[in-house]
């Protein structure tokens, strides 16, 4: 394989009764879009990132469609997989060059992303569509052999990155926390941030555009019955409101549970301000002159327009102002009781 052209995983697939590995063929580059997905579907045209079937918003993952004879498509057995890229288990100076973000889920890990972005220093991968795949609870892979999947395809993820960046960075989608004692105990000395919000601005933005994880609630009640303590029933009949109050405030718990001196957490308000002390402080990146201006260039911007051209004003008071007050009294209690222990430490 040319060094200009990387295989990079992006999903599993079951062929004959065994999980494969599926990767892309790609010209090495970097992904500027604002999510792995966006990526793809620029790089490689034999995506169908439209395709939906019924059924499948229910998903915390949903599968990839694409053209699987395409010669570009590498079908790999996990167990293969990880033999073939075995050195990435046994290699610790891969903490030195990862970095990972968290979130509470529509909190600015978008924008901030965007903004590290902008430099070549970092190759970005936003909600990779590997990882997800890999820690569907849906997926029967054994405990043992999913985090040495994931320890993989992490170094694998990182050989994809161009050769002049100095870190690979990987965002996770908002309920990939739930696993956060798979991820970095796989790497323990990869410095990650959590970003978060006040709770009622992320549960209006969530309850006026449902993410996988609030969606799914039904199809996967009895796993989050073992993430809640609460009885599958009762998630089924819970309301939106509560349901996502509860898993925020598990999303913050997890955050503080597995912190260490390697974390830093950053509040939504905080992003454009502490941008570069965090960047410093985490992967040791000191950026020039040019990109500090065109970093709060893009911090301007809305930071999920592919034409990078809409200018992002603050809705901070309008989701205020969506929640009744019963609402507010349940974020209070199950979210806000949480979060603001992440900002003391």
């Amino acid at each position: 394989m040319r060094d200009d052209i990387i295989e990079l995983p992006v999903t599993l697939r079951e062929v004959n009764s065994v999980i494969n590995v599926v990767s892309f063929k790609l010209s090495r580059s970097y992904f500027k879009e604002p999510f792995f997905i966006d990526s793809l579907v620029k790089k490689f045209n034999i995506l169908e990132s439209q395709v939906k079937l019924p059924g499948e918003d229910e998903l915390l993952s949903r599968p990839l469609y694409f053209d699987e004879a395409d010669n570009n498509v590498v079908y790999t057995p996990i167990k293969d997989f990880i033999n073939q890229y075995k050195e990435y288990l046994l290699n610790p100076r891969l903490a030195e060059r990862l970095g990972f973000i968290f979130h509470m889920s529509r909190c600015g890990s978008t924008l901030f992303t965007q903004m590290l972005g902008v430099s070549d220093n970092f190759f970005v991968l936003s909600e990779p569509t590997i990882i997800n795949a890999i820690l569907d609870p849906a997926v029967n892979i054994d405990p043992d052999t999913k985090k040495s999947l994931l320890k993989t395809c992490f170094g694998v993820l990182d050989s994809c990155a161009p050769i002049t960046s100095k870190k690979t960075i990987i965002k996770f989608r908002s309920w990939n926390i739930l696993f956060i004692n798979l991820i970095p105990d796989c790497y323990e000395k990869v410095p990650w941030l959590f970003i978060h919000r006040n709770g009622i601005e992320v549960l209006a933005s969530v309850i006026e555009r449902p993410p996988g994880w609030l969606r799914s609630k039904k199809l996967y009640s009895n796993y989050f019955s073992g993430i809640l303590n609460i009885d599958s029933d009762q998630i089924i009949n819970m309301s939106l409101s509560e349901f996502c109050s509860r898993l925020l405030g598990i999303f913050c718990i997890n955050a503080r549970k597995y912190h260490s001196s390697q974390t830093r957490f950053l509040d939504y308000c905080k992003i454009k301000t502490d941008f570069f002390d965090i960047i410093r402080v985490l992967w040791n990146i000191e950026l020039s002159k040019e990109e500090k201006g065109n970093v709060l260039k893009v911090s301007d911007l809305y930071s999920k327009d592919l034409k990078e051209k809409r200018v992002f004003i603050s809705d901070s008071d309008t989701k205020q102002k969506q929640i009744t007050d019963k609402q507010k009294i349940i974020v209070l209690d199950l979210v806000e009781s949480e979060r603001s222990k992440l900002i003391k430490i």
